[in-house]
């Protein structure tokens, strides 16, 4: 019996070396005074071995790693998630607002310069018959750029002066489209536009400066509906019949006003043709199918060329004189078209200015 217990005895010392048993009762007591409940902890605590430990360590790191690979993954996937969504929701808003600021803008243009407007497609004091001239024909149209610059001067005048009195609507309905970190609606701008602006890793728009801006607004107000409708079409926006125009005339005009708008976005704005390669199909900006055209079908005598350089880079609108076709104009009255230009950027340096006063964050 004695030697029994001895070994009990030596079995619960042993035991005790490996383990460290601790044990605490407390007794807490309320601020009444009164015997409150009793807590028993009663703890164990394992001295680990070194392989256990090493084990551990290699867990711990493991783990970590594991993170730091992952982390970076599932914001991205967040963060796409949350762009995607945005980018729903402003093509939603945006569709009915395109709508929206073609039919302010014509309300604009035709309340400035209307009559102005009239005036110079229908003065039958010259034809404006200025494409594919010959170098000798090209020398005795002086007169004749000089007359159209007079008209054009007024009209990009009118426009200039009455910025102040553009509508309100219009004015709340341009700034989210040229918004820093903001987007391009699918299947309503060109190639030639989308080359032109700079994306972030999620389809947004980066550095949304001046120029873009400029190009993103003259794009819209001056050439989608300024040169597309009161210049190629003006019966249906100044409500005369069609027979007053003549084809041959708009197409003129029209391609003048046209090369001279290409040519300050050429200028100021750099294309960037793989500014999209890195993006996922979801992501990227889709470029307008079917892209529109200068004339609404109507036969001219003389029809325009296509500008091979148009077609790589992409075009607004299809169907105008190249500068080439127009070279009476923009070669042998450089000074005129010169003129033009400036007039035409200070147009846009308008419009920009004042949808910056009111520019939303």
């Amino acid at each position: 019996m004695e030697g029994g217990f001895s070994d009990a005895i030596s079995m619960i010392e042993k035991d005790r070396s490996l383990k460290k048993r601790r044990s605490k009762k407390e007794k807490s007591r309320r601020g009444d005074g009164q015997e409150g409940t009793i807590v028993i902890i009663d703890e164990e605590e394992v001295a680990p071995s070194p392989e256990e430990l090493k084990k551990k360590q290699v867990q711990s790191r493991l783990k970590g790693l594991t993170w730091l690979l992952v982390y970076p993954r599932v914001l991205y996937a967040e963060r796409k998630k949350h762009v995607l969504n945005d980018k729903e929701a402003f093509e939603l808003n945006v569709s009915p607002s395109i709508a929206q600021i073609y039919e302010m803008s014509k309300m604009f243009i035709q309340d400035c310069a209307g009559k102005e407007i009239l005036k110079m497609l229908t003065d039958s004091s010259f034809s404006y018959a200025l494409a594919n001239l010959s170098a000798s024909q090209s020398k005795k149209t002086e007169k004749m750029c000089a007359a159209l610059m007079v008209h054009l001067k007024q009209i990009f005048n009118k426009l200039i002066v009455n910025m102040a009195n553009i509508p309100t609507v219009l004015l709340d309905l341009l700034p989210p489209l040229i918004k820093e970190e903001g987007f391009l609606q699918n299947d309503y701008f060109s190639q030639f536009e989308i080359n032109r602006m700079k994306f972030g890793p999620f389809g947004t728009i980066r550095e949304m400066n001046p120029q873009r801006s400029k190009l993103i607004l003259g794009g819209i107000v001056l050439v989608r509906v300024f040169i597309y409708y009161f210049i190629m079409r003006p019966w249906e926006v100044l409500k005369q019949d069609k027979s007053k125009f003549k084809n041959e005339k708009l197409l003129n005009i029209g391609s003048i006003l046209y090369n001279a708008l290409m040519a300050i976005f050429k200028t100021s704005v750099p294309a960037y043709p793989n500014n999209q390669s890195f993006l996922s199909v979801e992501l990227k900006i889709k470029p307008k199918k079917n892209t529109q055209q200068a004339t609404d079908g109507s036969e001219v005598e003389n029809p325009a060329k296509v500008d091979k350089d148009a077609v790589k880079d992409g075009d607004i609108i299809q169907g105008f004189y190249t500068v080439q076709q127009m070279s009476a104009f923009f070669d042998c009255n450089k000074k005129l078209a010169d003129e033009l230009k400036q007039i035409t950027l200070g147009c846009l340096d308008a419009l920009y200015e004042k949808v910056s006063e009111v520019k939303k964050p």
